[in-house]
């Protein structure tokens, strides 16, 4: 996943693997999203018993975007008819931005393509008190200069 977002100009600040138990998760959530606009968290959206990253997501967010996991089921079926069983909880933390995506590698690559739009428009919502509309052509115009999300440094991958 670290991999794909650095291909589509983000800079990832950490990586780390967190055990199955919601507290472990919830911690990590909390911590990264105090130093990261985006936080994605892959697998455990299942239905075992160990799959708990919505439960933990839902308990640390202040606010659940219900659409934004409702289009990654929607559009994950189009890869496999399993993705109607993905339990992905997407929500916002402060100013973070909170993404659980499945554990499935194919999947991944596919959901993250069709959510970077939703994710560049979120952003400087997320990071003003302006109206939505135009929080976001606020940041498009500072995107004349660069590439990538709004919140990049600058990108030059082709």
């Amino acid at each position: 996943m670290a991999s794909l977002l650095m291909q589509n100009c983000y800079q990832v600040i950490e990586t780390a693997v967190v055990p199955d138990e919601q507290p472990e998760i919830q911690a990590a959530l909390i911590r990264l999203s105090g130093v990261a606009r985006l936080v994605v968290s892959t697998g455990g959206t299942g239905l075992s018993a160990r799959d708990v990253t919505p439960e933990a997501t839902r308990a640390i967010c202040d606010r659940i975007v219900e659409g934004l996991s409702d289009v990654m089921r929607f559009e994950g079926v189009k890869k496999t008819p399993f993705a109607v069983l993905s339990r992905a909880v997407c929500g916002t933390r402060g100013t973070s931005l909170i993404v659980n995506v499945p554990g499935i590698a194919a999947v991944i690559t596919f959901i993250a393509a069709i959510v970077y739009g939703a994710i560049a428009y979120a952003h400087p919502q997320l990071q003003s008190a302006e109206p939505a509309a135009t929080a976001y052509e606020r940041s498009k115009l500072g995107q004349r200069f660069q590439r990538g999300p709004p919140w990049s440094a600058g990108c030059s991958a082709s």
